[in-house]
């Protein structure tokens, strides 16, 4: 440094809107946000919290979230609220702190209360302390967004006598208005409720305890309230009751490295089956090696198991876990047809969860989140595993024991450290422990019901057989013999993957007549004297359709996403052939400021959902409008928006302006496979697959394929061709 440098001292000078960037970025949804709300109420040691939306459909609408805990002191508001990244909640659980009630905080960041920013533009915040005055906080984010930096931000506190909480009552009640982003819908508010009901765990906290319980009780309760809106929630049913259908229940607790468990499967009067219980205490038990597995091929592969120890439980403590076993086959359903009933509710609510305290931890155990690895399981070994949609369950630990277990800043689970991959291990560990005894059980059953033979296996091999004994006379069956036996195996395949992927009460009985169908067509054109040429190609259609639905069956998981995406993706692949066809596409999601939504499904299944369906508007609007002259404007036209008209949740609409579908076609005929009235430009006739697998796929996406017209979906009236729409609406499941 010379005589003639100089050093400056400058600070670091955020930017005001570093705070509403904050509530956007660290907090994934709005669900999200409203959930971080009502853990913040069980910080303040609250009994009961109460989550609001008043004028829910009109302009004015807002979020009232009240709670009867400790409320706030003009201390605490200068001092821990007033000042982000606060350490105060960090402090309280190094020191292993407990409040009255008995509970550690579940916040340690100091950034929770940024969930309120997350909703809306417009926060009023009345809490009082015992024995102290109410306070009042205002804020406007479009004022306070006004100031360039943040050290120029002011906020006024309001000192007055109690007005909300008089008396004696203590607490903090919060009212966002001039509502952000989400449209709170009917299907929005049903996943809200669930997710804050779901906040304290249904499970037994504790199984197995022998000393001291290993969790605090919980004596917390969140409430949902709709004011002139309570229709919205009818129809949720009890969770008790779907609990009552599962045929397993197990449980078990890791301590010192050794598990105890009680595996226990009930008495089925249907099946003429006893209840059968075993426990066990204290034993060792294998888990799979938590830093050997990778990837291959899109496989995770564990190259080794080794013995749980309890080097593996430092910084998570002891585990305690129950899940129950829902038995979805189609041939037990017929002995039992109120397994039907739970259908639903594993659909959106299969997997196991975790709570910590009680208290939930948010994402495992959502639709989509399959944390430990359970359906790779299932695939790899589907008579011996189970998967995240045939079982319900809750994994709990206690907060002051789990220390190194450390939530993400955006409140979506842990962080993937090695202590979380040797709860992941220990736990998949504890699960892998029952499966001896679950499949005697599943075996019990699959022996009773063997009189009963599946209806769809037997199906495909009575026509199988008779194959190969055509082949066999004909002495063609060393070239048949290879697709004979892919068929077989493919079917199976296909069988089980669809099962998997939880359509046992959708397509099933469609797909296997079709492959069935597909079968005898093969024995008798070998039977009837038709050419070895023939009959090989007929094999390999056959072969191909199997194919292509495994193949729709196995596409990237299904997770949280907007459907924008989708469009967009959508028209950069049809963008030139658009061109080409002179075909005029109308896309408001994507190019102006309508409101997008999200939704869970596949990337890529959804995709090929849109440009089946696309494949089908462009051939229909040359049918109508031939070509022209190249100086006209383009006639042809194809619509793809967003409704909220036709049912409980968006849909996405695609609609055209060709001839349409004829009267005489019903919704059935439309997905039904190989209907078709497309006739190509070289006089083939078209596939009649299109349809089919989008609706096939739509299901498995929790979605549903309709055919409506532009007035049911509130689009532009030009568009009076064909109009289909992907409906995202919500079940009637139970709450956890």
């Amino acid at each position: 440094m010379t005589s003639n440098d100089s050093v400056l001292q400058l600070p670091i000078r955020p930017r005001a809107r570093l705070l509403q960037l904050l509530g956007d970025q660290l907090i994934g949804s709005a669900r999200l946000a409203v959930f971080e709300l009502v853990k913040n109420a069980y910080d303040a040691d609250a009994g009961i919290v109460t989550v609001s939306f008043h004028d829910i459909e009109k302009k004015n609408r807002r979020i009232v979230v009240r709670d009867d805990g400790i409320g706030m002191s003009m201390q605490t508001i200068k001092n821990v609220w007033l000042v982000p990244g606060d350490d105060h909640r960090e402090k309280q659980r190094q020191e292993k702190k407990r409040t009255k009630k008995g509970r550690l905080p579940l916040g340690e960041k100091g950034l929770g209360r940024f969930a309120s920013h997350k909703l809306g533009n417009k926060i009023e915040l009345i809490t009082r302390a015992s024995g102290q005055d109410e306070c009042v906080i205002s804020i406007n984010w479009d004022k306070l967004l006004e100031k360039k930096f943040l050290d120029e931000t002011i906020v006024s506190v309001l000192f007055r006598k109690p007005e909300v909480f008089k008396g004696r009552s203590t607490g903090t009640k919060i009212t966002i208005s001039d509502l952000r982003g989400t449209e709170w819908s009917r299907g929005e508010i049903r996943k809200l409720y669930r997710q804050i009901v779901s906040m304290n765990s249904p499970f037994d906290l504790d199984p197995l305890a022998t000393k001291k319980s290993l969790l605090p009780a919980s004596n917390f309760e969140a409430r949902l309230e709709l004011p002139g809106h309570e229709g919205w929630l009818k129809g949720i049913r009890s969770i008790d009751d779907i609990f009552k259908l599962a045929f397993w229940r197990c449980q078990f607790r890791i301590e010192d490295g050794k598990i105890s468990t009680k595996y226990h499967f009930r008495r089925v009067p249907e099946l003429s089956l006893e209840n059968r219980t075993i426990e066990q205490k204290k034993r060792s038990f294998s888990v799979p090696s938590p830093r050997e597995e990778y990837e291959d091929s899109g496989e995770v592969i564990y190259k080794r198991t080794l013995t749980a120890t309890s080097e593996m439980q430092l910084g998570i403590g002891p585990i305690s876990g129950e899940f129950y076993i829902f038995d979805r086959d189609r041939i037990t359903q017929q002995y039992v047809p109120s397994l039907s009933d739970a259908a639903g509710y594993l659909n959106a609510n299969g997997g196991i969860r975790v709570y910590r305290d009680g208290i939930r931890v948010y994402n495992y155990g959502e639709p989509g989140d399959d944390w430990l690895g359970l359906d790779l399981w299932r695939i790899q070994e589907p008579a011996q595993r189970v998967s995240n949609n045939i079982v319900a369950g809750a994994i709990n630990i206690r907060l002051d024991e789990s220390e190194e277990l450390r939530e993400k800043a955006n409140r979506e689970g842990f962080v993937e450290n090695e202590t979380y991959l040797n709860f992941k291990a220990l736990v998949r560990g504890a699960i892998f422990a029952f499966m001896p005894e679950y499949s005697k059980d599943k075996n019990r059953i699959r022996l009773v019901t063997k009189k009963k033979a599946d209806p769809e296996i037997e199906k495909i091999r009575v026509p199988l057989a008779e194959l190969r004994k055509k082949a066999t006379e004909l002495k063609v069956q060393d070239q048949l013999e290879k697709f004979i036996k892919k068929i077989e195996i493919d079917y199976e395949d296909m069988r089980e993957t669809m099962l998997h992927a939880g359509m046992s009460n959708l397509s099933l009985q469609i797909v296997f007549h079709e492959v069935v169908r597909g079968v005898k067509a093969l024995s008798q054109s070998a039977a009837s004297g038709s050419s070895l040429k023939e009959v090989q190609a007929q094999a390999e259609h056959l072969d191909k359709l199997l194919d292509n639905i495994t193949d729709i069956l196995r596409q990237d998981p299904i997770k949280l996403q907007p459907i924008s995406k989708v469009i967009r993706q959508a028209r950069r692949f049809y963008r030139g052939r658009l061109v080409y066809h002179k075909v005029r596409i109308e896309a408001p999601l994507i190019d102006s400021d309508k409101t997008d939504f999200q939704a869970k499904f596949a990337f890529g299944m959804m995709l090929n959902c849109l440009t089946n369906v696309l494949d089908n508007a462009i051939h229909w609007l040359q049918v109508r409008w031939p070509d022209t002259d190249q100086s006209e404007a383009p006639k042809r036209a194809i619509y793809i928006g967003v409704s909220y008209n036709l049912g409980d949740g968006p849909a996405l609409v695609i609609a055209d302006n060709g001839p349409g579908f004829q009267a005489e076609d019903t919704p059935e005929d439309l997905i039904r496979p190989f209907f078709t009235r497309k006739i190509t430009n070289n006089g083939k006739r078209g596939t009649g697959l299109g349809l089919y697998y989008t609706n096939m796929a739509l299901q498995i996406n929790n979605a549903r394929l309709i055919f409506t017209n532009a007035v049911d979906a509130g689009i532009p009236l030009e568009y009076d061709g064909a109009v289909v729409a992907f409906l995202f609406e919500e079940e009637n499941d139970a709450v956890t």
